[in-house]
């Protein structure tokens, strides 16, 4: 048997390891630009990679040659089947945070989010999640260009560029005495590491004392609020920005109803009179009354916060569904004159009487 001379290489050798695939130029396309410092999204990455897996195709070999004579999908449908649920158990993350890594994919142009509508075992179940994957948008972010890294390669056979190569390796050779580091330099650097360090915490005082107001961005409006770990008092622009960014307004506005867990156009324009309610209810001045209780703007930020505690996108998807179903069903057999103030009332009721249960989904809103 051939040695490598290295035990690890060797034993390596004999194992078969399948699974994901990773391209190390994902690292660099795929990344969280609303950040201070952009860092990859590894969650993103690692969640396509796992969809990428399952729209690979699988060989189909003859039993007596062995010769491949066709391919076959390794899922039952025409498109992937996953639930939030499923996604977060699998990578050991919250439902919030699988949903923000899908929406991230479906923001880059790689993956799209279709609901429908199956019968399994006899019964029906809605707004069942499928992902289609476009492959030909993959191989654009895969292979691109070695000066533009959103810039389609010419070939997609290309090789990667080789700063997306992977780190190179330790050299062996010693440090030259004119590199290495001395008592004076270390001191240097600590007191410029200081220094640095300073001017970053009075940076952040400047900007928890601007209080958000020059923020333009929801992306970096969430990453702010992250990381203060309470949501600040917002203006009605700022405000709309977050209620937007947990409700994933974009989406649902965007895409027929059909396409989403909305049933119709009624539920659309009740989904759109909620969001604006909570916006002003969020940055509401002086006590209001919701329920026939006083109620703070500070109030409603709290609950926003408990039941969005990591601010992910779509954080409130199924709070607001929830709302939306109760508010529609009351429409049907009441006379509201005051259509705002009631859905202000039943999304209040359903902030202070129906939190989140084991398995992390809402009760039902009583109308």
């Amino acid at each position: 048997m051939f040695q490598t001379g290295i035990p690890a290489c060797d034993v390596l050798r004999e194992m078969a390891i399948t699974g994901n695939i990773i391209p190390q130029v994902w690292y660099k396309v795929f990344v969280k630009t609303e950040l201070k410092n952009p860092k990859p999204h590894l969650l993103a990455i690692n969640i396509l990679a796992d969809i990428v897996y399952w729209y690979r195709p699988a060989e189909v070999r003859d039993e007596n040659t062995g010769a491949v004579i066709g391919y076959r999908k390794k899922f039952s449908g025409d498109l992937l089947q996953r639930s939030y649920a499923q996604i977060a158990e699998q990578f050991g993350c919250s439902v919030g945070q699988a949903k923000d890594a899908i929406v991230f994919l479906e923001q880059m142009g790689i993956v799209m989010r279709v609901f429908r509508t199956i019968e399994a075992k006899g019964m029906n179940y809605s707004n069942v999640l499928f992902l289609d994957l476009d492959a030909n948008r993959l191989r654009e972010l895969t292979y691109p260009s070695a000066d533009d890294p959103t810039e389609v390669c010419a070939d997609p056979g290309a090789p990667v560029p080789e700063y997306h190569q992977r780190g190179a390796e330790i050299s062996a050779h010693p440090v030259s005495g004119s590199d290495r580091y001395t008592e004076n330099t270390i001191q240097e650097n600590t007191t410029k590491i200081s220094a640095e360090t300073s001017v970053r915490q009075s940076d952040r005082r400047v900007r928890e004392k601007n209080d958000l107001a020059d923020v333009e961005n929801a992306e970096y409006l969430v990453a702010l609020i992250r990381d203060r770990g309470s949501i600040p008092e917002l203006d009605l622009k700022r405000s709309r920005m977050l209620v937007h960014w947990l409700c994933e307004y974009r989406f649902y506005t965007k895409h027929d109803p059909a396409r989403t867990e909305l049933r119709d156009h009624d539920h659309l324009k009740a989904y759109e009179l909620f969001t604006e309610c909570l916006c002003g209810m969020l940055c509401s001045r002086g006590a209001q009354t919701y329920c026939e209780g006083s109620v703070t703007a500070a109030d409603v930020r709290d609950a926003v916060q408990r039941l969005a505690p990591h601010l992910a996108c779509g954080g409130l998807d199924a709070f607001a569904m929830e709302v939306v179903r109760a508010f529609c069903e009351a429409m049907e057999t009441r006379d509201v004159q005051n259509v705002k103030g009631y859905m202000k009332s039943v999304i209040w009721n359903a902030f202070a009487e129906f939190p989140l249960n084991s398995e992390g989904f809402y009760a039902p809103i009583p109308v």
